[in-house]
């Protein structure tokens, strides 16, 4: 059972208020909700939720397992790849203690499986996470520096390479951003896209391509004026040449403003939109879902699904957006 408006809809019984969790799509029908921290910041024990987008409904659901299942966190990525049907849990933290860990869902089974990795990878939260080539990209994150004191932030790329089960760092060329954490990062064909994040005290609002195919790093010069600095956001695509932010935290308030990038002028676009979600929230997730294979044989993005969050002065939130994307390309 839900309450829906247009495109925006509060399941009865569903997830509750959090922030700080991961959402990834696993079909074209089914989303999965993991983790978070939610009212009074206690860490979510309702951990893992299935939605089914056909009837806007959220299942709790577990998982067997061969060893340990992911620790209750928040801060942590959770990627699908679609080839292996398998979805990859890394990093995050809780309290006081700090992860970097892997674990392995596998969707056909729906089973559980932690990695025994090999390489060095630091424990991280607030990183992102993105899967190009059936390898996942990890950038920047806090640290505990010393340990366990959150006070380090990353401006390293680490891959993890699943089918060896291995970590390593490519040799990375160009303009490199500094480090941060709570940044976003979107992956548009070969091109990451990384906006803003912060690294205390300072809070940044620029923006940098990383070329996958030349491992090299560019500053982006935007024409025009950015968006202001924010970390605690989220970013998704919009086609192969535009993808949009909304909300964060500037170090002092939640945002909820919206923006989009334009890759080919390099121009951002305030977007006001009555489907957007106007509290102001960070920490939430945001994801582009795909709709059906165009002439190229590629999935392009019909849906936008935004859930969850927080106003950072204690209120969490539990609803659940959606907008056709179709909608937003006219602006």
């Amino acid at each position: 059972m839900h309450i829906e408006t247009p495109n925006h809809f509060i399941s009865l019984g569903g997830p509750t208020g959090r922030w700080g969790h991961a959402l990834c799509p696993v079909d074209s029908q089914t989303v999965i909700l993991i983790g978070g921290q939610g009212t009074r910041m206690q860490f979510c024990k309702d951990s893992m939720w299935k939605l089914n987008r056909e009837n806007d409904t959220w299942f709790p659901v577990e998982a067997l397992a061969d060893g340990s299942t992911p620790e209750a966190r928040t801060g942590h990525t959770a990627v699908f790849d679609p080839e292996s049907q398998r979805i990859y849990v890394f990093g995050g933290s809780k309290n006081r203690k700090w992860f970097n860990d892997v674990h392995i869902l596998d969707t056909a089974a729906w089973r559980w499986r932690s990695v025994e990795a090999q390489g060095k990878v630091p424990p991280l939260s607030y990183h992102t996470c993105s899967l190009f080539r059936g390898e996942l990209f990890v950038f920047g994150g806090v640290f505990p520096r010393p340990h366990p004191e959150p006070d380090g932030c990353s401006d390293s790329l680490y891959i993890f390479d699943p089918q060896h089960e291995i970590w390593y760092q490519p040799i990375v060329l160009g303009d490199k951003p500094a480090a941060r954490s709570g940044h976003s990062a979107c992956l548009l064909d070969r091109e990451l896209y990384v906006f803003g994040g912060w690294d205390t005290p300072v809070c940044y609002s620029d923006l940098y391509l990383l070329d996958l195919g030349l491992m090299e790093f560019s500053l982006v010069e935007v024409n025009g004026s950015s968006p202001t600095p924010r970390c605690w956001h989220s970013a998704a695509p919009l086609s192969s040449s535009s993808f949009l932010i909304h909300g964060g935290y500037d170090g002092n308030q939640a945002l909820n403003d919206t923006h989009i990038f334009n890759t080919v002028t390099k121009t951002w676009t305030t977007l006001v939109h009555d489907s957007l979600p106007c509290s102001p929230r960070a920490g939430y997730s945001m994801l582009s879902l795909p709709g059906v294979k165009d002439d190229t044989d590629k999935y392009n993005p019909d849906e936008l699904l935004i859930f969850g969050g927080g106003d950072n002065e204690g209120q969490f939130y539990s609803d659940t957006v959606r907008l056709q994307i179709s909608d937003l390309r006219d602006y």
